[in-house]
């Protein structure tokens, strides 16, 4: 079920749970983490209701999933309610995931001040993630002050963490500030900070393929780029426009 949600077929997902004799608890969290994952938020909120009805008692991975299900969909009153829901239903203590599922949930909303009032009000304190959250939807939402008082809160828990550096230095990038873009490629630089390459692997006929971001190493390369062009073409001619906004600007010197 994962592996068919994952790869976008949500109706074969659907088929394989369906068919199950018997339906457990990680059968259910797969089927609405499926959901979640293709922003089907009522979906994966029906079916939570019907695990309940089959006298399944939900877990906080079962709640992680749906947080995220509401937060893609843009369910936010849903998705508070189901937090509450977890802890006076089915007293299930939060964890810093669920905490910062919410922070997600408010700030996708474009609630950010209500996302930063939810982490001053954690039992627990906030870890780097939940920041992180807080900061993404601070770049949603262009709020340029909010990112910089929660970038400075990053660099206090991941004072070597580049990702941080880079993602704030996309935010000033999309906002058109150069001077601020320099000035952290700058720190960067001083810091001797490097942003680990994305990578991704293939297995076909079970050879293992792996891609590097920027490489150019695979055999097939000419091929591989070949058919991307031609795929991107085909999406450009049914409509599609690239948002530039949010691509990364961050570039070893």
């Amino acid at each position: 079920m994962s592996m068919y949600a994952r790869c976008g077929s949500m109706k074969n997902a659907e088929k394989i749970f369906e068919s199950l004799p018997r339906k457990n608890i990680i059968s259910w969290n797969a089927i609405i983490t499926g959901y979640g994952m293709h922003g089907c938020g009522y979906d994966a909120i029906h079916a939570f209701l019907r695990m309940l009805e089959d006298d399944l008692r939900p877990n906080g991975v079962t709640f992680i999933s749906l947080l995220s299900a509401c937060s893609h969909s843009g369910l936010i009153e849903e998705g508070l309610q189901i937090f509450h829901s977890m802890i006076q239903d089915f007293n299930i203590t939060p964890e810093l995931a669920h905490y910062g599922c919410v922070v997600d949930l408010l700030g996708r909303g474009g609630f950010v001040n209500e996302a930063k009032d939810f982490i001053k009000l954690m039992p627990i304190e906030p870890d780097a993630s939940v920041w992180r959250a807080l900061l993404s939807a601070s770049r949603l939402h262009a709020n340029i002050k909010e990112a910089k008082s929660i970038f400075e809160k990053l660099v206090e828990l991941e004072p070597t963490n580049a990702g941080n550096y880079v993602l704030i230095s996309n935010i000033y990038a999309a906002a058109g500030l150069r001077s601020e873009v320099r000035q952290i490629r700058t720190w960067i630089r001083e810091k001797d900070l490097k942003k680990p390459p994305g990578i991704s692997w293939i297995a076909v006929r079970s050879q293992v393929h792996s891609f590097m971001a920027g490489s150019k190493s695979h055999s097939q390369t000419d091929e591989i780029y070949e058919n991307l062009t031609s795929l991107l073409s085909s999406m450009k001619d049914l409509g599609y426009a690239p948002d530039f906004r949010w691509v990364l600007h961050y570039e070893e010197d």
